[in-house]
Order: C-alpha cells, then sequence, then structure tokens
C-alpha cells in the first residue's frame, strides 16, 4: 500500500493559546466529503500524531477512539548518543598541563569545588545534607532563593496530591520570571552536583543508604567535562567520550480523512486537552485550501496561495512538499481533479 506521511509541528505554527480553536467556514469541504463515495482501497495518507513513551499509548488511542478518529502504531526503538571532551588526571597533573591554556579557568574552577567539598565532607554524612552545604558554598543565597523557596513548598505536602497542588499555586504566584528563574538554578545545580558526585566516586567515596562515606584525598582524580569546539580539543589533546541510551518509543498517526470528517469531535477533544489542537488546525487548513480553488486554476498558482494564509490574525505556512502530499491525497479521494497543470474541485 503506498500511503504518505505528513508532520505538521509548531514549526508551522507559532505559539497559539491553550484554548485557541481557529474557527473557519468548511461547510463547504465538508459537503464534498459527504457527497463523494470512497473506497476502501485507498491508501489514505497518515497525520503524525505524536511520538510516546508506552505507557502513555493507550491513553492516546482512548482519546482518538473517543473522536472516532482511526489510528496506526509504529514502535521503534530511540538510540540517543550524548558526546563530550574530557580531561582527566590528578588535580596536580591538570593545572600543570592546562594552566597556560584556554582550560586554566576550568581547572581553577573545579580546584575550588574540591576544596568546598573537603570542607563539607564527612563521614557518613547525608548525601542531602552534603549536597545543600556544599551548594550554599557555591551559590549565592539570592541564586539559591526561588530553588529553596520550592523546595520547601514541596516539603510541606503530606502526600503527592497536596505537594503538586501547593507547586501549582506557588508557580502562578511567582509567574514566568520567576519559574525561568528557578527553572535555570535547577538545572546549574543539578549538572553541576552530577560532576561532583562522579569526581567523588572516582576518588573512592562509597555511597549507601542515601550517605557518603570515605575521605576525599589531597590531590584527587579528576574527570572534567569541556564544552569546547573540534579543533580546540584536538589542539588540546582532549579525549573523547559518549553515553548512550537506548529507548522504546512509540509514534502514533491518524487517518487522514478521519481528521478531516470528525473535525467537530476533534474540536471538542482539544476544548478539554489543548495537546490535540495540531489536529484540529490540519482539519481547518484542509477547508481553507479547498476554499482557494477558483474555478479551473493553474496548480502551481494554487500551491503559491495557499503556502502562506492568513486567519484572524493567525499565520499558517506549509512547505511545498507538504501541499504536494495533500493534493495527491485529495486526488485519490476524488475531492479535486487534476489535469494538464490544472486543478478544480470535483462535482458530488
Amino acid at each position: 500500500m503506498n500511503t504518505g506521511t505528513i508532520y505538521f509541528t509548531q514549526e508551522f505554527f507559532p505559539v497559539l493559546s491553550n484554548t485557541l480553536i481557529i474557527p473557519l467556514n468548511i461547510n463547504l469541504f465538508m459537503n464534498i466529503i459527504k457527497t463523494v463515495k470512497i473506497d476502501d482501497g485507498i491508501a489514505f495518507m497518515r497525520v503524525y500524531i505524536g511520538t510516546f513513551d508506552e505507557e502513555d499509548v493507550e491513553d492516546v488511542l482512548k482519546d482518538m477512539r473517543g473522536a472516532k478518529i482511526k489510528t496506526e502504531l509504529r514502535p521503534f526503538l530511540d538510540v540517543h548518543l550524548e558526546g563530550r571532551y574530557f580531561m582527566e588526571g590528578r588535580l596536580s597533573e591538570l593545572k600543570e598541563k592546562y594552566g597556560d591554556s584556554e582550560l586554566k579557568e576550568v581547572v581553577a574552577k573545579w580546584e575550588e569545588y574540591i576544596k568546598k567539598a573537603k570542607e563539607v565532607m564527612k563521614d557518613g554524612i547525608e548525601e542531602k545534607e552534603f549536597e545543600e552545604n556544599f551548594l550554599d558554598m557555591v551559590f549565592s543565597e539570592e541564586e539559591r532563593r526561588v530553588k529553596k523557596k520550592i523546595d520547601n513548598i514541596l516539603k510541606e505536602g503530606e502526600d503527592v496530591e497536596t505537594r503538586m497542588k501547593l507547586l501549582n499555586d506557588a508557580i502562578k504566584e511567582m509567574g514566568k520570571e520567576k519559574m525561568d528563574e528557578f527553572v535555570n538554578q535547577f538545572m546549574r545545580e543539578l549538572q553541576l552536583m552530577n560532576g561532583v558526585h562522579e569526581i567523588l566516586s572516582l576518588n573512592g567515596i562509597k555511597y549507601e543508604n542515601e550517605k557518603m562515606y570515605g575521605e576525599i584525598p589531597e590531590d584527587p582524580m579528576l574527570r572534567i567535562n569541556v564544552e569546547i569546539g573540534e579543533k580546540m580539543a584536538e589542539k588540546l589533546n582532549l579525549e573523547f567520550t559518549f553515553d548512550v541510551y537506548v529507548d522504546k518509543g512509540v509514534s502514533i498517526y491518524g487517518n487522514l480523512m478521519d481528521i478531516i470528517y470528525e473535525n467537530k469531535r476533534l474540536k471538542e477533544l482539544a476544548d478539554e486537552m489543548p495537546e490535540y489542537i495540531e489536529l484540529v488546525i490540519l482539519s481547518d487548513i484542509m477547508g481553507m485550501m479547498m476554499e482557494k480553488i477558483e474555478g479551473k486554476m493553474d496548480v502551481e498558482r494554487f500551491i503559491e496561495e495557499v503556502r502562506e494564509m492568513e486567519e484572524d490574525g493567525h499565520h499558517i505556512r506549509l512547505t511545498h512538499a507538504a501541499i504536494e502530499e495533500i493534493i495527491k491525497t485529495l486526488e485519490k479521494m476524488e475531492f479535486i481533479k487534476i489535469k494538464k497543470g490544472k486543478i478544480w474541485l470535483k462535482k458530488g
């Protein structure tokens, strides 16, 4: 069976309101659909709905069944590589080797981190206590203020539901700017602590029952990841490594015919679950495209007219390849006729 796949992503649709449904008149398109008999043998284009973890697939399928959208599943293995350059050696060795290079400040920064870790570290210390004391020494009180506020909120809830409610209330109160500040600080602390714990493990620190045991040596072994260009990395003779992560995912596709015909059900679904709004937009766009066909018109002129469209101040863009695939499908469905470079609507 010959099928086509078209991807409509937010690349084509700028950020929209969660509840926005573009109010288009697609009566013409609906009338054509209702009057054309479609043979079972026709291959319909598949529309990419999304890629999901296995545990989320059934929820999506249930939503699609409720909207009368036939679906197709495509399981796959996702192989993700994350590569990076790094320098490794005793602190004294790295200071000598890179002391006059572009990495001088990186080595000095990690020397300071190790110094602070030694001040905090004691045999049997709680891992959480170590992290909090260490981060307090690295970051200013102002930098950690929002992050600590969120941590305290999460401690107040007696159960997950209560904690999530408190967190949502705090997010609304903070606003976008403070929330961005929290996320940025959270990532900085997470990345730093991952690096610190990796180095401490490299130097014999043991982790048992959320506690840390051991002593950091005077001249510890360091393994420091470095963000640097390939040419500079070669010049400094840095080593390269990568992590490999393999996961299973499922891509879900919807039947284009159903997405067009079940426009009303999709809009009702998107009112409750805004993550499906792209399917509604696609359905409406097909109606807009059909309404652009005036008598017998040149195919290329039609393509140019629908590549960029405006509706209620919203700018919609489709690639040339996507339009061609849509046209092929509409012709297979006998909604339109194409001959000798001309395109026109077929009468029902």
